[in-house]
């Protein structure tokens, strides 16, 4: 019930470009288990959307988990103060008159 998303990356273990891959959780059969169980299935699904979001990226080559590792500080917008959800968003505080 989960299929691989798949991105090039840096691999902190064998030092080299290579695709690092992580599972994620197939909505649609939740979803029809759900409808099936008439709602029984949620929970089970819920947990399942709670424990992909710490599902760590893999190396395809070495299959080290890479830690995530914030983005370099000229891919933040000036000014802010650190990153939001996501890599290369910055928090903005504009002052209110």
């Amino acid at each position: 019930m989960f299929r691989k998303h798949y991105r090039l990356g840096q691999c902190a273990g064998c030092g080299t470009e290579s695709v690092l891959r992580r599972r994620v959780p197939q909505h649609q059969v939740h979803l029809a288990l759900t409808i099936c169980t008439l709602g029984l299935w949620a929970p089970c699904w819920l947990i399942t959307l709670i424990a992909a979001r710490w599902e760590p990226w893999r190396c395809t080559r070495c299959r080290r988990l890479q830690v995530c590792t914030p983005p370099p500080e000229d891919a933040l917008v000036p000014g802010s103060t650190g990153t939001a959800v996501g890599a290369g968003f910055g928090l903005v505080h504009e002052p209110l008159d």
